[in-house]
């Protein structure tokens, strides 16, 4: 059975699909969709990939086509739950992104937002692995302004979980206080922890987010408005702070996967593992919310993880 890729001139609505040409002369799409017949032995089964998904194929250059079907299914379930307008994310799966080179293109409704990847963390078939002591991480362009309610969602493994200050993904520093740390912090610390400030920069303390198991995916999240901020592991609330914990000082250091900015010149707290997914949400979600994004997120672009 050979396998080609074949423009679909005779289905304007369909760009490109995947196809077998069988012995007998048929040819038939064997990605999942509508079936369509144009006699002769030819049959067509249309994928039905969300359009957005479609744009981000072409962008950050997907083939794979689990992996594209995995990426509809997350961009349709986003938008079913009415938060695509409010989400940008990084998927760090080799197949759902790049998967070589220095960039992690970005998909969601908020914009585009690409990420530069620096010091050569490598691209996995699972996440992304980075290794502290080379300092790798990935820069973001700021996504939020002065004032914005926003929420983080990551998913990740340590390699090394007793290291201390290893980030997974930050927004703001304590320098110029505007955001959010999701990790673990302190010396010798042996159970992942966040870390936040709340908008006039104090320090707000560290809420144990539980055991830290090596080589376990896990998720970790925060949502924060102008009442409180409140941190989740694993679809668990792990309760926070009240306080006005919105975005502040825009004109700070910027987001980062895998690092923390705690100033415009410098980063610090590398993470020590592999960073599946990490996504922003300019709004801030709520516990319902949170656990509707966990179930979306393991049933489509985080297949395979094993994740509780």
């Amino acid at each position: 059975m050979i396998r080609y890729l074949l423009a679909l001139f005779l289905l304007p609505a369909i760009a490109f699909g995947q196809v077998d040409l069988r012995q007998d002369g048929g040819i038939q799409i064997i990605e999942s969709g509508q079936a369509i017949s144009l006699g002769d032995g030819i049959k067509f089964t249309v994928p039905n990939y969300d359009s957005d998904a479609q744009i981000y194929f072409a962008t950050a250059g997907v083939t794979d086509p689990v992996a594209k079907k995995q990426i509809s299914d997350f961009a349709k379930g986003v938008k079913a739950l009415g938060l695509w307008n409010n989400m940008v994310c990084w998927m760090l799966r080799s197949s759902q992104n790049a998967g070589t080179g220095t960039t992690a293109y970005s998909l969601g409704g908020l914009g585009t937002y690409n990420g530069t990847i620096v010091n050569g963390p490598s691209w996995g078939a699972d996440g992304m692995g980075f290794v502290s002591a080379s300092s790798q991480y990935i820069t973001l362009l700021e996504m939020l302004s002065d004032g914005d309610s926003f929420s983080m969602f990551v998913v990740g493994k340590y390699a090394n979980s007793s290291a201390a200050n290893l980030t997974l993904l930050s927004n703001g520093s304590g320098t110029i206080p505007r955001g959010v740390l999701l990790g673990a912090s302190g010396n010798s610390v042996t159970t992942p922890r966040n870390i936040s400030w709340d908008k006039v920069g104090s320090y707000s303390g560290s809420p144990v987010m539980g055991s830290a198991t090596d080589n376990l995916w896990f998720t970790s999240a925060s949502a924060s408005n102008a009442s409180n901020i409140t941190f989740y592991q694993n679809n668990v609330s792990l309760g926070g702070f009240s306080g006005d914990y919105r975005m502040s000082g825009n004109t700070g250091p910027n987001p980062a996967i895998g690092a923390w900015q705690n100033n415009i010149s410098s980063l610090t707290s590398y993470f020590n593992g592999s960073i599946s997914m990490a996504a922003v949400f300019k709004i801030a979600l709520s516990g319902s919310q949170f656990t509707a994004i966990n179930i979306l997120y393991k049933s489509t672009i985080g297949t395979g993880l094993s994740l509780p």
